[in-house]
């Protein structure tokens, strides 16, 4: 018999090798939602044993990027329920906001196709309150049919066709990895924002759907990441960034985790990015030349 008390979502989980995190997930999920899927990009630790053990459903397919991966992922999974759930596998949802979600989403308006929610960061233990980057509010719930992931190679966001609702509600991002892992991490994502920059950014190419919108929030990082940033010079714009979040928007206050955060996220990582940049645009002069 159908439980009426569940919310008609389904979540939609990508995972890999996330033994750490993926019960932590689905627990904060499975007596709230009607449905879980895992798309696992064939895990080698004991994520698929954890979750065979929890009675989640698994499909498995090759990862590319995000948005190739949770597309694939919606389309295999034939979703009929009326919501659907984007969250990663080092994520939960507060007991809070898992206890109401039901609800929160039957009050909505009938014209409502999107819900935005907090998105709040633990990093070395410690939650990141300032530098302007948290609590960050995404879209991570829309209607089925009604939304998409865009077709980028990071920063992925939800589009949604239709009016999108904020719910002041939080997801939790508490990746349980010493600095090291997040540092090897990062250098991977640095991959793909080059990847995204040269497909992009660089020719003006706009990732989105007119059809389809964006939160607020949303479009405001974007706008403010390529109108602004990607405008600045080469090497000083992740300074000029840094000294941005840590001084004037008070990164400071987070403490010792939150100099290590706002320098290696808000420096480090967009150095390296830059340094990818100018080697990549290095090499293609030089192949230029030679076949002039």
């Amino acid at each position: 018999m159908e439980n009426k008390s569940l919310a008609d979502i389904t979540a939609i989980i990508l995972a890999y090798n996330e033994e750490k995190h993926i019960q932590r997930c689905i627990q904060s999920l499975k007596f709230h939602i009607k449905r879980i899927v895992v798309i696992d990009n064939y895990s080698t630790d004991n994520t698929l044993s954890i979750l065979k053990k929890n009675n989640i459903e698994v499909f498995q397919n090759k990862f590319i990027n995000y948005a190739i991966q949770f597309t694939w992922g919606i389309k295999i999974s034939e979703i009929k329920t009326k919501w659907i759930l984007r969250i990663d596998s080092d994520e939960y949802l507060t007991k809070e906001f898992a206890a109401k979600i039901n609800d929160k989403l039957n009050s909505l308006p009938s014209n409502i196709s999107g819900v935005s929610i907090n998105r709040r960061n633990i990093f070395l233990g410690k939650e990141i309150r300032f530098g302007g980057t948290f609590p960050q509010k995404i879209v991570r719930i829309w209607k089925n049919g009604k939304g998409k992931i865009n077709d980028v190679w990071c920063d992925e966001n939800v589009l949604v066709d239709g009016k999108i609702e904020y719910i002041n509600q939080d997801i939790i991002d508490n990746r349980l990895i010493d600095l090291n892992s997040w540092i090897s991490k990062h250098k991977v994502f640095a991959n793909r924002e080059t990847i995204n920059f040269f497909t992009h950014f660089q020719n003006n190419t706009r990732i989105d759907n007119k059809s389809f919108d964006k939160s607020k929030s949303e479009k405001r990082r974007y706008f403010l990441k390529h109108s602004v940033y990607y405008k600045a010079p080469v090497i000083l714009r992740p300074l000029l960034y840094f000294v941005y979040r840590y001084f004037l928007l008070f990164g400071f206050l987070d403490g010792w985790q939150g100099l290590k955060y706002h320098y290696l996220q808000g420096f480090w990582y967009r150095f390296l990015v830059d340094l990818k940049i100018l080697r990549i645009k290095k090499i293609s002069s030089v192949i230029s030349k030679l076949e002039m």
